[in-house]
């Protein structure tokens, strides 16, 4: 059963909400800290990652702190909700997520920030993990950046890829159907929050998704899913999760005096 948390959503002025998780102190197989912002807190992807564990028979027990336009780095000042969200417990893993990052200065932004988090991420037993996200719907082309800089933010730390914009990739292309984009073309539907926490658990647990009873998924997301696009999640988590090599445990920590041509917006 998926283990009680107390989530706190505070409204911030024009941005909407930020939100920290709390779990309580039972012990779970796994635990999963989700530091980021509103494509981890919209649609609850942490409950979610929750909810396939339930269906697979594990014990993963999962918490975020997320707010509004929040970077990785936003989350680094000493003091700030997801350090102490890092050291009150030990994790099996931190997930640190921001969107789509161009190459140039705002890859070297994340690869600071995770640079900055990862030793307090690994004092606590954990181990760091890069969300490596989807593009814009109406920017199709800037996929294999993102991905390529969530890589290098976890090779610097010596962390692991989530590769869910290859996933949603894979998926579309299989099935255009698929309703992954909610109506900004940015934020995930909460098919599209499916598809991630599918990802995320069969790359962190190394359990193929592809396993998971397929009825049980069905309605997952509040509305009924066809099994055909059932399948179709599945295939594309699984195949985004192994066809990423694997994450070495050794970091490669880069010279962060030196900054990369091209800058933002991030």
């Amino acid at each position: 059963m998926r283990i009680p948390s107390v989530v706190t959503c505070v409204s911030m002025l024009l941005a909407g909400p930020a939100c920290s998780s709390t779990t309580s102190p039972q012990t779970a197989g796994y635990s999963i800290l989700f530091v980021g912002n509103s494509l981890t807190y919209t649609n609850d992807l942490p409950a979610m990652v929750e909810r396939i564990a339930e269906i697979a028979g594990e014990s993963v027990e999962a918490s975020m702190v997320a707010g509004p336009n929040m970077a990785v780095v936003d989350h680094t000042p000493d003091g700030s909700e997801a350090r102490t969200a890092i050291d009150q417990r030990r994790w099996s893993f931190v997930v640190l997520q921001q969107g789509p990052t161009p190459a140039g200065i705002c890859r070297d932004t994340l690869v600071i920030a995770a640079m900055r988090l990862a030793p307090d991420i690994r004092a606590g037993g954990a181990r760091p993990t890069l969300f490596a996200p989807w593009s814009r719907r109406t920017l199709p082309q800037s996929l294999g950046a993102a991905t390529e800089s969530a890589t290098a933010a976890a090779r610097a730390v010596g962390g692991i890829v989530l590769p869910v914009g290859d996933a949603w990739l894979t998926a579309l292309s299989a099935n255009p159907q698929l309703q992954l984009y909610s109506g900004d073309g940015y934020h995930p539907a909460p098919t599209g929050t499916l598809l991630a926490a599918l990802t995320i658990y069969d790359r962190l647990l190394g359990q193929d998704v592809r396993d998971l009873p397929a009825g049980a998924l069905a309605g997952i997301t509040g509305s009924l899913l066809p099994p055909g696009h059932i399948a179709a999640l599945l295939t594309a988590a699984h195949q985004a999760s192994t066809g990423m090599v694997a994450d070495p445990d050794v970091a490669v920590p880069v010279d962060t005096t030196v900054l990369s041509p091209g800058g933002g917006p991030c």
